[in-house]
């Protein structure tokens, strides 16, 4: 259970930046139970893999990708994955508002063949597609050189949001090693 939360505080973190206000009333006090006695992070090409342990030693790791507007420094795209509360791989894409998001997303690795999603839910920073990974899908992320979020606006017009996978295979080895040191 707790896995979970602290799966859900990262995600929190990755998919929906705060301003400083917002963190500090957010974030849990030192005292509660929930709040992370560890926090760390790395870097590994355009991935950042990051971890939070409890005073109990249970420990959820996360890697994401952040894409920001280069004029306005706002966050446009995250993508993230972590493992689910059954150890299965997971995204977790979020995108802008304004999709269309009767008409779902399709995710794509290069010119492989799209996996389409469904969205979860919208909130005030963006929609979210959340996914599985498969075996297959991942091998073509650790050989892939970008992967392309398409969907709608609401009016119609396509989006297309491309992810960088440089580094994706390191990245996503220091996931599993930090996984595995629990």
């Amino acid at each position: 259970m707790l896995r979970g939360v602290f799966f859900g505080l990262l995600m929190a973190v990755a998919i929906a930046p705060a301003s400083a206000q917002d963190k500090q009333n957010a974030a849990p006090k030192a005292g509660d139970s929930l709040a992370p006695k560890k926090e760390w992070k790395q870097t590994v090409g355009d991935w950042v893999v990051a971890c939070a342990q409890s005073g109990k030693g249970e420990k959820s790791c996360a890697m994401f990708q952040t894409l920001t507007n280069v004029k306005t420094r706002q966050v446009v795209a995250v993508l993230s994955l972590g493992t689910n509360k059954d150890n299965q791989l997971t995204a977790n894409l979020r995108t802008p508002l304004g999709v269309a998001v009767s008409d779902g997303i399709e995710v794509s690795v290069d010119s492989q063949k799209p996996i389409s999603s469904p969205f979860s839910t919208c909130i005030a920073s963006g929609c979210l597609a959340i996914f599985q990974v498969s075996t297959a899908t991942l091998a073509v992320m650790q050989k892939g050189k970008k992967m392309v979020a398409a969907m709608k606006l609401v009016n119609k017009k396509p989006l297309n949001i491309t992810f960088s996978l440089n580094g994706f295979p390191k990245a996503y080895d220091a996931f599993v090693d930090e996984l595995k040191k629990q």
